[in-house]
């Protein structure tokens, strides 16, 4: 639970979390508050953390906020905006810089996918990069922005769903930008 009070103990106006080495931290879940504040989680320059979820990595938010992970390996959870409340605008913008978000969640000990459950699930109208990065399917509604720069998107087979609506799979998700990107799947974007 190190990164969660690390989360926890920013001030009102957001801040850094920096994880100082590559090791392995095991959290229950994570909550990233970013209303009304950019929240950034981060590896320190030559490390690269494992962050081993028992849970998604929540991220809630106002259009103000945003929300960073530079360097991060995530596993065992997606990371997941939430929609907003009733009468809220949701997470203004999300950043992945140089993370990887295991394709299918997790992985079976030969090293192959162990689902094909998304690592991205987008439910508000938030602005998406991800540059440099390797990422799961992702599910993004009808008003998201997603782009990818340099990186993979990997639905974990070719028949796989890489991208689409967050409530069905069937359904088009919102909008997708592909530049120099590997996509491993079939893609329902506007």
């Amino acid at each position: 639970g190190a990164i969660q009070v690390a989360i926890d103990a920013l001030p009102a106006e957001g801040g850094v979390v920096e994880i100082g080495d590559s090791g392995r931290y095991e959290e229950t879940a994570l909550t990233v508050d970013a209303t009304g504040r950019r929240v950034t989680v981060r590896a320190a320059v030559g490390s690269r953390p494992t962050l081993v979820l028992d849970g998604d990595l929540t991220i809630t938010g106002d259009d103000e906020g945003a929300v960073v992970l530079d360097g991060l390996l995530v596993t065992g959870g997606a990371v997941e905006v939430q929609a907003p409340a009733p009468d809220g605008t949701g997470l203004g913008a999300l950043e992945l810089r140089h993370a990887t978000l295991v394709p299918g969640i997790s992985l079976e000990p030969g090293g192959d996918p162990a689902g094909a459950n998304p690592s991205l699930v987008v439910r508000s109208v938030t602005a998406v990069a991800v540059h440099r990065s390797i990422v799961g399917g992702v599910r993004a509604g009808g008003d998201a922005r997603v782009r990818l720069v340099d990186g993979i998107l990997d639905a974990t087979a070719e028949d796989g769903v890489a991208f689409a609506d967050p409530d069905d799979a069937d359904d088009f998700g919102g909008t997708l930008t592909l530049e120099q990107v590997t996509a491993i799947g079939r893609i329902k974007a506007e």
